[in-house]
């Protein structure tokens, strides 16, 4: 299976995701398609199971990513630029509806990109300590970071970064293949419980506003 693939995979899962997230609701199937209410409770939750295969995938593409770039400031600063950017639209959509007004603290680094981000930033700093034979002392600020994106709610949180750095720790195809796998299965295993935890901190991010 080439990446191409692959990236067509997650587009389209992450595609069916955010409409399950924002449109496709339970309401909106019936009023406007008719559904029972039993297909229509059932629908939104096939289609965000199958968004969960989204995140993996691009963790994966990620990793990758910061395997073969070869300019590695530009390659955070274009990830810093378009979380940024994406971060009004992913809560206006993604947040109900609701927009933080701008301020410093918490810092505003919800959406997926800012999760992406933090992760490629913990694979250059596992390699930087690597290459001097100080691995050890990059679980230190790589752990920092894992509890920067849990603290401020970054999409997936700390789980999402450290979900960036396990392929990238593998050299061999056939063990990232084995970490994408057992992503996706952490995902769908924990899957309610991930989304509870969401839906909690969502409510706690909308009462303080």
């Amino acid at each position: 299976m080439t990446w191409q693939i692959v990236k067509i995979i997650a587009i389209v899962s992450m595609t069916l995701d955010h409409a399950a997230a924002t449109f496709v609701t339970q309401s909106f199937l019936i009023e406007q398609l008719g559904m029972s209410m039993q297909a229509a409770a059932l629908v939104p939750h096939i289609l965000r199971s199958l968004g969960r295969i989204a995140f993996p995938l691009y963790a994966f593409g990620m990793a990758q990513g910061c395997t073969y770039t070869k300019n590695r400031g530009k390659f955070l600063l274009r990830l810093l630029v378009f979380a940024v950017l994406a971060e009004a639209p992913f809560r206006l959509a993604l947040r109900n509806g609701t927009l933080a007004p701008l301020r410093l603290w918490p810092l505003p680094i919800s959406n997926v990109l800012f999760t992406l981000l933090i992760g490629s930033l913990c694979c250059f700093i596992w390699d930087f300590f690597r290459k001097k034979e100080l691995a050890w002392v990059a679980v230190f600020p790589i752990a920092a970071l894992v509890l920067l994106a849990e603290r401020h709610h970054t999409d997936y949180g700390g789980l999402g970064v450290l979900f960036v750095l396990l392929p990238y720790l593998f050299q061999q195809k056939k063990w990232k293949l084995a970490a994408v796998g057992g992503m996706v299965l952490v995902l769908y295993l924990a899957s309610p419980l991930i989304m509870h935890y969401t839906d909690r901190k969502s409510t706690r991010l909308n009462s303080s506003h």
